[in-house]
């Protein structure tokens, strides 16, 4: 029976394609196998499996379903021509040629690589009214400035698809099997090329080629919804100038594009707000060939799953931020709304160690530690203590102790300003810089200073607490020395067994506040106040007594009380400063205290010779007690009334010895003037500045005149 082309309804993808002209043709792949020095042959062998082609046109009539698959090599092509089917077929060719007031034609070639199955089933003849587009309808317009110079008034333009399609088969025993199925099928090069025919006259053609594209927009003039169009960007690859007897002067332009995928758009994200790790998914066009999907801070999606060109889906990243969202394909990328990233509760489960030097690093752990972007050692959004942190996972943290860290909790903050809060605080290792004053006794207030004294929980002098203190910033606490030998080390205590010392040793004393009486002559009672004068902190130096010393002179006292000692001077002394001694017995406290020494007043006993010539020198003794000091002598007092002269005359005018028992003075060169006889009295003065006359005239001084009878 014979059938027309009515009897052949043509289906792509169960669609009916209104086809103009369709052909299926196949082809083995076999070839004869020829044995050694033989002619002829009746062995055959297949290299590949049947190829099938379905060759079609028909007119386009708006949005055209096929040309979507020259960016889709995801999905096969089922085709049915008169009941004859194949189930894998993909698009290999794809055409339109436009021509003034013809329809829109396109032809298509389509490859399939299974049986052709099916029995041929003749349709019906119907017929179908259909709208079709119309060359008349388009509008060419260029996508570069230069493409706009050299379209000008188009008279036809083709646009074409081609691609390189090949099957893969897998090694297999082939021994009674009618077809061999598809391993996998590859794509290879891809071209897509546009050639339109132009008034435009232009020679210009670069070597290295010129960028240029154009897209061709075709609408149906009364119904706009039915349109549909074609895009080439790429090099310009050739340009022919020609013309005719008949003819008008023409430029043929062709462009070729080898990366045929088109740009992707984004229209929807569902939802626009998600939580990291959750999923989401991406509306569009031309997102078939999507290589990843990103985030505000170019974070990528874990994975991408593509459902076609239009719809693909995607994971929330852990290290995610809000921003617009971003689809990179192979043809180029493109950046829709934004979308808002969320995060689980910050928490944080414990610090280890608790404690640790500025700078140390500690490990943080807890839980949804997602994009984190600060880590702040105080519990405030507000102020100081930021640390730097390196992420491991979403349950760990190394952090580095900051300077400027304080004692109190840890906080983590993510990107969306969701902050958790450690359960214990940290407490970072105290540092001792200065103790002011470095010395002291029992009750002395003492300033320390240094930095982290949030935690501190006991101050200690040499091992002694004190009874309370006063943290009056994390850098300077306040207290007072402590009853005891405090002499060592200063040391803070605090949470997580922190003991720290201070660099220098607190040095306490015994310290004298005042004598009484604040002079003497030696070997009387004297009455010491002051602090710390304990067994602690005093020398003993014999029976039940403790070393003083007064000016280099060594004597022991009695301890009456904590700040009172009691005992005799030294015998012999002089004037200095009065100075007790540490435990050891040879350190001697400072001291600002001065004892003075007070001498006996000198007695005069004896004094001879008791006269001599006026004008000559002599050498006079004096004779009596308490001399050790004296410094000077004056030769001055009572002289007749008729004395013509009267005596001049101090020590400076003579050389004064004094004996080692401070008994003897002998005075030589003693110079004597006057002519009459008198009675002098004589002066001693002592190294304290007192003048002690004798007040008697048995210390007198006769004089003579000169050549006079010498008398008693």
């Amino acid at each position: 029976m014979l059938y027309s082309f009515k009897n052949c309804q043509v289906k792509l993808n169960d669609i009916n394609v209104f086809a103009s002209d369709a052909q299926i043709a196949m082809k083995s792949a076999v070839s004869t196998v020829y044995l050694p020095s033989e002619k002829h042959s009746a062995v055959f062998s297949t290299s590949n499996g049947i190829e099938g082609n379905l060759r079609l046109s028909y007119p386009l009539t708006g949005t055209d379903f096929l040309k979507a698959f020259i960016n889709n090599e995801r999905e096969a092509i089922t085709g049915n021509l008169g009941g004859l089917f194949f189930n894998s077929g993909y698009l290999k060719n794809y055409s339109i040629n436009c021509t003034p007031n013809d329809p829109i034609m396109v032809n298509a070639d389509i490859v399939f690589f299974d049986e052709l199955q099916g029995v041929f089933a003749p349709s019906s003849p119907t017929t179908t009214e259909i709208t079709t587009l119309n060359f008349s309808d388009a509008s060419i317009n260029g996508l570069t400035s230069y493409s706009k110079e050299i379209i000008g008034n188009v008279s036809s333009v083709s646009f074409g698809f081609s691609s390189n399609i090949r099957p893969v088969y897998s090694a297999k025993d082939s021994v009674g099997l009618t077809s061999i199925p598809v391993d996998r099928v590859l794509f290879s090069e891809k071209q897509i090329s546009a050639e339109l025919i132009t008034d435009t006259i232009s020679g210009d053609l670069p070597f290295t080629g010129k960028h240029a594209g154009l897209i061709i927009n075709f609408t149906h003039p009364n119904l706009p919804n039915i349109s549909e169009s074609f895009e080439c960007s790429g090099i310009l690859q050739s340009k022919s100038l020609g013309c005719s007897s008949n003819g008008l002067l023409q430029n043929s332009i062709s462009i070729s594009q080898y990366n045929p995928l088109s740009l992707p758009s984004i229209t929807g994200v569902d939802p626009s707000t998600a939580e990291v790790n959750s999923y989401f998914r991406v509306s569009g066009k031309n997102l078939t060939y999507t290589n990843t999907i990103s985030f505000g801070n170019d974070v990528f999606s874990p994975f991408v799953d593509i459902y076609d060109s239009t719809l693909i889906s995607g994971r929330v990243h852990i290290d995610a931020r809000t921003g617009p969202i971003k689809v990179n394909t192979q043809a180029g990328s493109v950046t829709g709304q934004v979308f808002t990233v969320t995060y689980p509760q910050v928490e944080i489960t414990g610090l280890i160690p608790p404690t640790g030097k500025i700078g140390a690093t500690i490990m943080v752990k807890g839980t949804n530690f997602y994009n984190i972007s600060h880590v702040k050692f105080s519990s405030g959004l507000a102020g100081s203590g930021y640390a730097k942190f390196q992420k491991v996972d979403r349950e760990t943290m190394f952090v580095n102790v900051p300077q400027d860290t304080i004692w109190d909790y840890i906080q983590a903050i993510n990107s969306g300003s969701n902050s958790g809060i450690s359960s214990q605080k940290f407490v970072p290792i105290y540092v001792i810089n200065t103790i002011d004053p470095q010395t002291g006794t029992s009750g002395t207030p003492i300033t320390i200073s240094g930095h982290y004294f949030n935690g501190v929980s006991g101050v200690n002098f040499n091992g002694i607490a004190v009874t309370g203190f006063s943290t009056v910033s994390s850098n300077v606490i306040t207290t007072y020395v402590p009853s005891g030998w405090t002499k060592g080390y200063l040391n803070m205590s605090g949470l997580s067994g922190i003991n720290v010392y201070s660099p220098v040793t607190f040095s306490p004393h015994a310290f004298i506040t005042g004598i009484s009486p604040l002079s003497g002559t030696g070997a009387g009672v004297v009455r010491i106040s002051g602090v710390n004068f304990t067994t602690g902190f005093l020398s003993s130096f014999q029976t039940n007594t403790f070393k003083a010393n007064f000016n280099g002179a060594i004597t022991g006292l009695y301890i009456s009380s904590q700040t009172l000692l009691t005992g005799l001077c030294p015998k012999k002394f002089t004037t200095g400063p009065v100075r007790l001694y540490e435990p050891d017995g040879a350190t001697l406290y400072p001291s600002n205290i001065t004892f003075s020494k007070v001498y006996d007043p000198p007695i005069i006993h004896r004094v001879y010779p008791r006269f001599g010539y006026s004008g000559s020198g002599v050498t006079v003794t004096i004779e009596g007690e308490n001399f050790y000091y004296l410094s000077n002598i004056n030769w001055s007092g009572l002289q007749p009334a008729n004395a013509m002269n009267q005596f001049t005359g101090t020590s400076s005018n003579c050389t004064i010895l004094v004996d080692r028992l401070g008994k003897k003075v002998i005075a030589t060169n003693v110079q004597t003037t006057g002519r009459r006889t008198g009675d002098y009295l004589i002066e001693i003065v002592t190294s304290q500045g007192k003048v002690y006359p004798t007040g008697n005239l048995m210390s007198g001084f006769i004089i003579y005149k000169s050549g006079t009878t010498l008398g008693v």
